[in-house]
């Protein structure tokens, strides 16, 4: 019965009383064994992991490597200055470990404790913009052109990473910068695949 509750707060406009013994029944309610979780909340719980890991790649990049971190974009009429390069880079450093220590503070932290310890509750994208009763198929669509980009990411990923350098595609040549951020990429576009079922999995209970 919490399952079908916890629903029908989600979205009271595509439930009615009757239907909460149908609700209870659907293998959504299950997922993992997890009583009382809903699965949507371990789909954003994993998508809020994957992103603060892309974050904190930046982080570890700018912090361990900020040689192969992305070029800087430089506007006006270009020229050549020489300069003598800092051999530590302190500031790119220290920039790199406090974003690090704060998305794992911020965002990795809480989403381990959640999936260490789940707590039911409800992640609802508001109300319909359809008619009462009617499908979601917003959501479909909306689902269907993330897994679209992802499938192109990861497909594609060092041609999105030489877009990424663009500004300077000489610090490609490196086959370990190169190796690095097409993994960046990659991770990228498993992050998106796992956001996509949340429109999804919403798509399917509204056809219930």
């Amino acid at each position: 019965m919490l399952c079908s509750r916890l629903l029908e707060r989600a979205n009271p406009y595509l439930y009615d009383l009757e239907d909460r013994e149908q609700l209870n029944r659907l293998p959504v309610c299950k997922v993992l064994g997890f009583e009382g979780a809903v699965p949507g909340n371990w789909v954003f719980m994993t998508g809020l992991l994957l992103a603060s890991l892309l974050f904190i790649f930046h982080g570890c990049v700018l912090l361990f490597a900020p040689d192969r971190y992305l070029p800087i974009y430089g506007w006006g009429s270009g020229e050549f200055r020489l300069v003598r390069k800092p051999p530590i880079q302190l500031g790119k450093r220290f920039l790199g470990l406090c974003l690090s220590v704060a998305i794992i503070w911020i965002f990795t932290v809480p989403a381990v404790s959640w999936m260490l310890h789940p707590r039911p509750s409800t992640i609802t994208y508001g109300e319909s913009p359809l008619p009462r009763g009617v499908a979601r198929w917003d959501l479909l669509i909306l689902s269907a052109f993330v897994v679209t980009c992802s499938y192109f990411l990861l497909t594609r990923a060092e041609r999105s990473v030489a877009l990424m350098f663009a500004a300077d595609k000489s610090r490609l040549q490196d086959k370990t910068t190169l190796r690095l951020w097409t993994i960046y990429v990659q991770l990228a576009a498993l992050f998106f695949l796992v956001w996509s079922l949340l429109p999804l999995s919403q798509f399917v209970v509204s056809l219930r």
